[in-house]
């Protein structure tokens, strides 16, 4: 048997990761590494295979604890799988641990000495290895701090309910509640909550994540759980075949609405399994608004297909679990003893769509390990320890069509050390005892479902800061992810570390203490109320996660207190008639935000036959940001940086129609719907709006499902045309690829030596045009394919053909894609006849000159070759382009292929990530009168009601020669 762990859920792998220790570095003797003989510390192997931890327990004072009781607790997540509970004598305990009989995460230390003093330590699967090695040492001391949760339901207080806390250590504490419905909690010193679950016997149940939204004080001595009365929700389980099964295993997780996610958590005493009807029944499903849920299978036979509520049930569809291959591999090193390393093999296409599975072993004494895994899954192979680290190789391990394996051959070096300093306040304060998470990146790409994706993965490990404010970690070369976590701050830099470089970082928090914000609404008129407008705030810097609520006084003030440097704020007068945003940069100085008038927002939605859809979900939902992308390039933020109010949901009338009202102006409003098939985490964009004062809107009408009639497809002449103008307009040759695409073999040949730019770098100038033998059924296209001399092929061919700007042939070949030299005689074919690279320094200045000597604008726009909106662009300046050259030198520049490319993208973007096309007007002399970024960010394409807008102010803006009657013209003839 090997050992097996597959992520619950995205969120699931997050709340696992969260689950750390603070480590400890001790030097690692030379006898106890060394590779020739087998220490004592290890024995068995495979299933068997058992690792000796040994501990010590002192007090305050150092000396050893004589009277203690010890717990050892290994686990998954939440769940015990095992318990031991070794003796404790001298102060010290010694338990061998079955490091490869369950498929677990953590190992939880818990010891309770006799005068009420106490200590743990939790050690994931990377610590295991070091922390046998130089055992353990647990400080004992007695509790110092009281918390307590006052639990609730509709303003009452709940006697006796069960209350669960789960500490940053992993330890769960537990606790009852009183007559007056307080349960007490004593914590240690260091000791913080970071979850808490309350449930009573009259099946109400309340909780909270801390680091979640509405974000708790974990360092407050006092909290309130409001408790929701629940129901019980039937959960059904079918194969795919629609057959209820008995026996399974399962755990309902709910939590509040996207994007909070903030899960409440499971009482102790509930343990799904389906009966003889295949269904099991969660007696304590929160009646709350739009709940966020999930089911676990706790089940190795059967894998999740599809989960839908329906009915006030949840029906999860599962199926058989892929038979799994037993594949073998060795960790070896020349100067380590290569056993007991925790070996890693992550893949991205797990037997659940959307999950990331991990298969975990630890390896035997002589560095021989074997795992289960999944057939023609490309799995990502590394080590993932302390101190040691091994290149981390992609492969499949085991491939069905052929039964061959893929020797799993890791070989272990010692890390490279990686220091992290974290500070604060004006005074650059050390902040302690800070979780940092170090994680490796190795890109890697697999073929699924005959195409090929990519994707990342690495050791990851963690620690916390010390007195100094430092941590360091041991880690592979090459690139490395670093995250600082506090409970209400996050800090994300990338580096690549080098053998012989200072490999160091330096995360800086601006504010390490709350500064006062104080504020006034501004109204549109003297008879708008001021008293008791709501404004709502949300922290926007991606470090922080403060939120607030507050109202105004008689004279419309307001005031809060944050540490974020960067907020957002929307504030609704009482009645709801006025409404204002505004982004916060500068705290120091007053906050105004003018109130507008409400607007509505109305629109209609019919299917694909021009039926209206009735009783269908739409939601309007208003945010507000400064520009910056939530996750885009380094460092990434882990809090928002777009404030998002609860969206508003309507549901369409009889005739489909809809209608959102007390809508603010000037600000960012997502209009979408669900899918006509209601599919989970899926919606239907229907527009972004930014209303003005003096708006009056059409109603919107929105077409969801296939149309009646599909647009008669193009003959192969007029394909042809088109991707031979887009060449011309972007300097690309056209590739006409002449294959049967659905031979497996030419599919992955095409794919790879046509297809694939992040191999062959230089097929971004390229525009492919593929032909398939059906489409040569058509006469046209086969008399079409006939003037041009190309060839039928046969089976496993795949003819390729070149053509220049002005269409003239290049090149021709006839590729065997059974054949291992094809793909370099294609890179030969393509580096031979790719365009030649063009110089964006170059066409800048000579746009510049060229508009400096015929007094007119230069007008400048960014393209990318996968980019559809930026051949639109292209496409209709070239359809205008007589008018448009009446006040413009027009110039395009492509950011990636262009020499020099981003450096001129980066002058015209000011640096912001506005994405393709962006575009920008300067004079003659290089100043900027106008750009695409409008209100709502960069309207790219022209299209919608507010990117025709901007377009049409930008084209006033910089219009001499264009009549105000031609801007109208060029308005009117953009498509949405």
């Amino acid at each position: 048997m090997s050992i097996k762990t597959v992520a619950a859920d995205p969120l699931g792998f997050i709340i696992a990761s969260i689950l750390t220790t603070t480590l400890s570095f001790t030097a690692v003797t030379a006898e106890a590494n060394d590779a020739s003989r087998v220490p004592d510390w290890i024995r068995g192997s495979s299933d068997t295979l058992e690792m000796r931890l040994r501990g010590k327990i002192h007090d305050k004072d150092g000396q050893s604890v004589q009277a203690a009781t010890v717990r050892i607790s290994i686990k998954y997540n939440a769940q015990v799988l095992e318990s031991l509970t070794p003796d404790v004598k001298d102060g010290g305990f010694e338990v061998w641990l079955p490091v490869n009989k369950h498929r677990w995460y953590s190992i939880v230390i818990d010891a309770t000495c006799q005068d009420g003093s106490r200590a743990h330590e939790m050690i994931v699967r990377n610590q295991l290895r070091e922390r046998v090695l130089n055992g353990v040492t647990l400080q004992a001391e007695r509790p110092s701090r009281t918390v307590t949760f006052t639990l609730q339901h509709a303003g009452k207080r709940v006697a006796k309910a069960n209350v669960r806390v789960r500490l940053d250590s992993g330890v769960e504490l537990s606790a009852v509640a009183d007559d007056d419905g307080v349960a007490e909690f004593t914590l240690l010193s260091h000791e913080t909550i970071s979850a808490v679950t309350a449930w009573s016997q009259n099946e109400r149940i309340g909780g909270y994540q801390f680091s979640r939204k509405p974000m708790r004080d974990p360092t407050a001595d006092s909290h309130t759980i409001d408790l929701f009365q629940c129901r019980p929700c039937p959960i059904v389980v079918t194969d795919i075949d629609g057959q209820p099964l008995s026996g399974v295993q399962l755990e309902l997780n709910v939590a509040t609405a996207p994007p909070e996610y903030n899960f409440i958590g499971t009482p102790d005493d509930v343990h799904l399994v389906t009966d003889d009807q295949g269904v099991a029944v969660y007696p304590y499903f929160p009646q709350i608004d739009a709940p966020y849920t999930y089911v676990d299978l706790h089940d190795e036979d059967w894998r999740r297909v599809e989960g839908t509520f329906e009915d006030d049930r949840f029906v999860l569809t599962v199926k058989k679990s892929v038979d799994r291959a037993t594949v073998n591999g060795r960790v070896s090193g020349d100067d380590v003893f290569p056993g007991g390393f925790d070996v890693r093999l992550g893949t991205f296409q797990a037997e659940e769509e959307g999950r990331l599975e991990y298969v975990y072993a630890m390896t035997d004494p002589d560095g021989s390990f074997s795992v289960d895994a999944l057939p023609d899954a490309t799995y990502c192979v590394f080590v993932n320890d302390e101190q040691w680290v091994t290149p981390t190789i992609d492969l499949i391990p085991s491939q069905s069509d052929s039964q061959k394996q893929n020797a799993l051959a890791l070989n272990l070096i010692k890390g490279i050390p990686v220091r992290v300093r974290l500070t604060a306040g004006r005074d650059a304060t050390p902040m302690q005892d800070v979780r940092v998470l170090f994680r490796s990146r190795h890109q890697f790409s697999w073929q699924e479902n005959g195409e090929k994706r990519s994707g990342s993965l690495g050791p990851n490990s963690d620690g916390s800061t010390d007195d100094e404010g430092m941590v360091r970690m041991f880690v592979p070369p090459g690139e490395l992810e670093v995250n600082a976590m506090s409970s209400d701050w996050r800090a994300n830099q990338e580096i690549v570390v080098k053998p012989d470089a200072p490999n160091e970082i330096h995360l800086h928090r601006e504010l390490d203490k709350a500064v006062a914000v104080r504020g006034t609404i501004v109204p549109w008129s003297d008879a708008v109320e001021l008293k008791d407008a709501s404004v709502q705030i949300g922290a926007i810097d991606g470090q922080s996660g403060d939120g607030f609520s507050v109202k105004t006084d008689s004279d419309g003030r307001f005031e809060f207190e944050t540490k974020a440097t960067k907020l957002a704020a929307v504030a609704f007068s009482d009645d709801k008639q006025f409404a204002g945003s505004v982004v916060i940069k500068d705290l120091e100085q007053p906050v105004q935000i003018q109130l507008y008038p409400t607007k509505s927002f109305r629109g209609q939605i019919l299917d694909g036959q021009g039926q209206p859809v009735v009783s269908h979900p739409v939601r309007a939902s208003i945010r507000v940001s400064d520009g910056s992308v939530f996750g885009s390039g380094f460092p990434t933020t882990f809090f928002p940086t777009t404030f998002f109010l609860p969206s508003i949901e309507r549901v369409t009338d009889q005739q489909g129609r809809y209608r959102f009202d007390a809508l603010p102006c000037k600000t960012e409003i997502l209009v979408s719907t669900d899918p006509l098939d209601h599919a989970p985490n899926q919606f239907r964009s229907i527009d972004t709006i930014y209303l003005l004062p003096d708006d009056e809107r059409e109603e919107v009408v929105t077409r969801l499902g296939a149309t009646e009639s599909a647009t008669e497809q193009k003959t192969m002449a007029e394909r042809f045309q088109i991707t031979q103008r887009d060449c011309r307009l972007g300097n690309f040759r056209q590739m006409v690829i002449l294959a049967d695409h659905d031979d497996p073999t030419v599919k992955a040949f095409i794919d790879d030596a046509l297809l694939d730019y992040s191999r062959q770098q230089k097929i971004t100038s390229f525009m492919q045009l593929h032909v398939t033998p059906d489409d040569l059924d058509d006469p046209r296209n086969r008399k079409f394919a006939e003037q041009m001399k190309w060839p039928s092929v046969s089976e496993g061919a795949v003819f390729v053909c070149v053509y220049d700007v002005n269409g003239k042939e290049l090149a021709r070949s006839l590729f065997d894609a059974g054949d291992d030299q094809s793909v370099s005689a294609a890179d030969e074919m393509i580096e031979q006849h790719a365009p030649d690279q063009q110089d964006a320094k170059l066409k800048w200045d000579k746009a510049f000159k060229s508009a400096s000597e015929t007094d007119r604008r230069v007008w400048i726009r960014t393209g990318q070759r996968y980019c559809g909106p930026c051949f639109r662009l292209s496409r209709w300046i070239d359809d205008h382009r007589e008018v448009l050259e009446k006040d413009f030198v027009l110039v395009k520049i492509d950011d990636v292929r262009d020499r020099h490319g981003s450096e001129v993208a980066a002058l015209l973007t000011l640096g912001r990530r506005v994405g393709v096309p962006f575009h920008a007007i300067f004079d003659a002399e290089g100043e900027r009168i106008t750009d695409s970024y409008g209100p709502i960010g960069n309207i790219g394409f022209m299209s919608g009601v507010e990117g025709k807008r901007h377009f049409g102010e930008m084209l006033q803006a910089a219009c001499r020669n264009i009549t105000p009657d031609e801007i109208q013209t060029l308005i009117q003839s953009l498509d949405d």
